[in-house]
Parts: structure tokens; C-alpha cells; sequence
């Protein structure tokens, strides 16, 4: 029994009602192409309320950055007063402690403009810590924000990759051997709607009587008559479960594969079994 040494299965990853349908069974597909097309409603729901969470988290991003950007401008503007304050203060202050020391101003003018100065100092450092805090606070919060985007746009990807995979595409080239799934019908996910077989490469599945089981083994030649000609095959597994009172063997081509083979195809295998030049002749 001839079958394709590589088969793909079409198993849906999302669950969905069938709405088109591009080739029907026993097509020859390319890599890529469309085979079935199918519905998911809320899906698609989940795609637009992702996409408004992601723009919404994008419009809180700029606004917390404008805002930080104004906030920060305001408090270099208060630091930039309470600067020019402290440089005048200080000036005073140390005019009115040299006179003070000299018994030509009073204690009172003097504890006056020296308490104005400390005071002025005093508020900056305060003004400057908020500032600092107030900067620390605001980058966590972007930071924060923008994790937020980055997983919520990652969830809006995956999202809209299940809604790519409700149109089934063909793995590799091929002929798809296997379809179902009809109009409106729905579909779970998981569910097998098909097969590919990849027609480049064949095996020959032999089915021989178990009495022969101790004397086949991988490695041993054969011959497939088609069309006139022998071709060469080469047994590359055994499989040791016995049904129905036969095991299983895969054998391969080895050199030319014969033209306008096909899949399911039957014929006879003659089996070198070893060096007496003992031969069988199995299905």
C-alpha cells in the first residue's frame, strides 16, 4: 500500500462557523494558500475592546507625560525664583549683620532679614525635594504606563493572530487528500477539518505473516514492479505489534521513485529475506 512518508493534519485552533470554502477535496495546494474560512464573532468582539483598551492607555500615557512635563516646568520656574529670592535675602542679610556689628541697625532689622533668608533657603530645599519625588513618582507612573501598552498590544496581537488562524492554510505542497466542514457548519477548536500529503516523497506500507517476523529487519531489499520495471526499496522500520496474525514494515525508495504513483496504491513486494537468496512475495 502505497502512502506519502509526510502527511499534515488540518486541526483548527479556534473554534468558528464555517463561511467559505476556497478548494474542495482532492485539490493540489501550495504553501500558504486558503482552504477554509471560518466565523468567530467574538473574536472579532475581543479585537475591538482590546484595540480600545490600547488606545486608551495610549492617550493616558501622553497625558500623564504632559502633565509631567508641565509640572516639571512649573517647579524649575519655583526653584528659579527661590534662587533669585535667596541670592537677594542674602545680600540683605549680611548687609544688615555687618551694621548690626557695628551698632548701626537695629536686633530687630537684623533677626528680621536673617529669618527672611533661612526661611527662603528652608523652602527651597523643601521645594526641591517635591520636585525630586514629584520627578521619581511621575517616570514610575510612565514606566508603568508603558508596560501597560507594550501587554495590552501584545494581547491585541494574539488576539488578532487567532482571528488570521480562522482561515486554514495549506502547511506545505501538496494534495489535499481529506476535507471537511461545510458551509455554516460550526467548527470546534481543535477539531480536525483535513489532510495534505505531501506528493514528492512515497513509502510502501508491507503487511507480512508473522512467521516471518524474526527474519525481517531494516536494512533488508526488495523489489516494486510498476509499469514494466523493478524499483528498488530498502525496509527502514519494523514494527513488532502483530494483528491478525501480520506486523507492519515502511519501506523506502532508494534512487528513482517511479513516475504517476499515487497514494493508496497496491502491488507486490518481492523481500530478499537473507544471503540463501530466499525471496517472498508479500502484499
Amino acid at each position: 500500500n502505497v502512502i506519502p512518508i509526510e502527511r499534515f493534519f488540518l486541526d483548527v485552533s479556534e473554534g468558528g462557523r464555517v463561511v467559505e470554502k476556497y478548494v474542495e477535496e482532492g485539490a493540489f495546494v501550495k504553501i500558504g494558500q486558503p482552504i477554509i474560512k471560518l466565523e468567530n464573532p467574538q473574536l472579532s468582539l475581543s479585537i475591538i475592546y482590546n484595540e480600545a483598551q490600547v488606545f486608551q492607555q495610549i492617550n493616558n500615557l501622553r497625558s500623564t507625560r504632559l502633565s509631567f512635563e508641565q509640572n516639571r516646568l512649573s517647579l524649575q520656574a519655583q526653584l528659579l525664583d527661590l534662587d533669585y529670592d535667596i541670592l537677594d535675602m542674602k545680600r540683605q542679610y549680611d548687609i544688615n549683620k555687618e551694621l548690626y556689628e557695628k551698632k548701626l541697625a537695629s536686633k530687630t532689622e537684623y533677626e528680621r532679614t536673617r529669618d527672611r533668608y533661612l526661611y527662603s533657603v528652608r523652602k527651597r530645599d523643601l521645594t526641591f525635594a517635591n520636585y525630586t519625588q514629584d520627578s521619581l513618582f511621575r517616570t514610575a507612573q510612565i514606566e508603568s504606563l508603558e508596560l501597560s501598552v507594550k501587554q495590552l498590544e501584545a494581547s491585541l496581537g494574539a488576539t488578532k493572530k487567532q482571528l488570521e488562524n480562522l482561515t486554514v492554510r495549506a502547511p506545505i505542497n501538496g494534495q489535499l487528500t481529506a476535507l471537511t466542514g461545510e458551509i455554516g457548519e460550526s467548527i470546534s477548536a481543535g477539531q480536525n477539518l483535513g489532510q495534505i500529503d505531501n506528493i514528492d516523497s512515497y513509502k510502501v506500507e508491507v503487511f507480512i505473516d508473522e512467521h516471518y517476523i524474526t527474519r525481517v529487519s531494516p536494512g533488508q531489499r526488495g523489489e516494486f514492479p510498476l509499469g514494466g520495471r523493478n524499483y528498488s526499496l530498502v525496509i527502514k522500520t519494523v514494527y513488532p505489534q502483530v494483528t491478525n496474525g501480520r506486523f507492519r514494515v515502511d519501506m523506502h525508495f532508494d534512487g528513482e521513485v517511479p513516475d504517476g504513483i499515487r497514494r493508496g496504491q497496491t502491488t507486490h513486494i518481492k523481500l530478499e529475506l537473507g544471503e540463501s537468496k530466499e525471496a517472498l512475495l508479500v502484499d
